[in-house]
């Protein structure tokens, strides 16, 4: 096992940045927009805004103020992915405004649409934009990464400081216990957004992190080896896989089964709480998830509120996730299906 670079700077990662956000950008003519991030990214932020409707533009620096006699914004969009929240953005919001970011949450990114409630910024759902292990991605200091070396294939693991995850006894797991596969009968199709999983899985549980890199040489293959959805608990590991439905199987073409791989003395009991969490995910949508920023000062750190709710504190913002409480049926391992995916 050894430890990963963090990758660096990409203008191609700007770039796609750049482009989702755009995707998403809809200005009402008589709106305000502050532009936040490098300046040639927001210069075309503001750019498109005034061009498409004519709306009022302002672009500013990493922080986002621009001048106190600026008038509220409608809309504020970050160009760059960020880890934590500005306590800038939200007093420049006017009453419900809206805050575009690419946030970094549980080794992921996560395009979210906070929209200020008083003293708080509030979202619902989100868009998966860039996963831990894409190339030209970049990692902030205030996460960590390990990469396992396996014969054939080198996953990296992505966590955040704030949670309670030691690698140091996974990857002799990974080689050491044969694992264990775990099949719902959710099935979902290549381009079905799993950011809300993601966020389910990040609501529920301390060790929700990402998996990247993963051939399937060694281990059971990635759902997406650009980056997939874990959960680690002490030695064991649990992430997202995929398989083609069984013959026979009365399923939409294009789609595939979605399961659970797991590598550890924990892996049933693992595999099962991530199962209920696709089962969740398959009953509630990418809308089951909201998460509410709060302005604080502190270090990192987070705990459980409740089953469903986590308490995620940055160094400036404290971030509530709530998962919409659905109780799935526990689904139990096949008997047998234990052996190496």
């Amino acid at each position: 096992m050894a430890n990963a670079r963090p990758a660096g700077h990409s203008l191609d990662a700007d770039k796609r940045l750049l482009d989702r956000l755009l995707d998403h950008l809809v200005i009402e003519p008589s709106g305000s927009l502050l532009a936040v991030g490098r300046g040639q990214l927001a210069q075309q932020v503001a750019r498109r805004a005034r061009h498409a409707s004519r709306t009022a533009a302002d672009v500013g620096g990493a922080g986002g103020r621009v001048g106190k006699d600026r008038p509220p914004y409608d809309r504020i969009v970050v160009t760059t992915q960020r880890w934590d929240l500005s306590p800038e953005w939200r007093p420049q919001l006017a009453a419900e405004g809206l805050l575009d970011v690419a946030l970094r949450l549980r080794g992921a990114t996560h395009f979210l649409r906070f929209e200020r409630d008083g003293r708080y910024l509030s979202a619902r759902g989100s868009r998966l934009y860039l996963a831990a292990g894409e190339r030209g991605g970049r990692r902030h200091p205030g996460e960590r990464s390990v990469a396992f070396d396996l014969a054939g294939e080198r996953p990296v693991l992505t966590w955040d400081r704030d949670q309670p995850i030691d690698p140091a006894g996974l990857g002799q797991d990974l080689d050491r216990f044969p694992g264990a596969r775990l099949w719902t009968e959710v099935t979902a199709g290549e381009s079905d957004d799993l950011a809300g999983l993601w966020l389910i899985l990040a609501a529920s549980h301390l060790g929700a992190c990402g998996l990247s890199g993963g051939t399937g040489a060694r281990i059971a293959s990635l759902a997406t080896p650009a980056g997939t959805p874990a959960l680690v608990d002490g030695t064991t590991i649990a992430y997202l896989t995929r398989r083609v439905p069984q013959s026979g199987a009365s399923l939409d073409s294009g789609r595939t089964e979605l399961g659970v791989a797991a590598y550890g003395p924990g892996a049933g009991r693992l595999s099962a709480r991530f199962a209920d969490c696709i089962r969740q995910w398959s009953m509630t949508g990418d809308k089951a998830t909201r998460i509410v920023a709060s302005p604080v000062l502190g270090y990192p750190r987070s705990h459980a509120l409740d089953r469903h709710t986590m308490q995620v504190q940055r160094y400036r913002t404290r971030f509530v996730i709530t998962a919409e409480d659905r109780t799935a049926p526990r689904i139990r391992p096949t008997t047998g299906d234990t052996r190496r995916p």
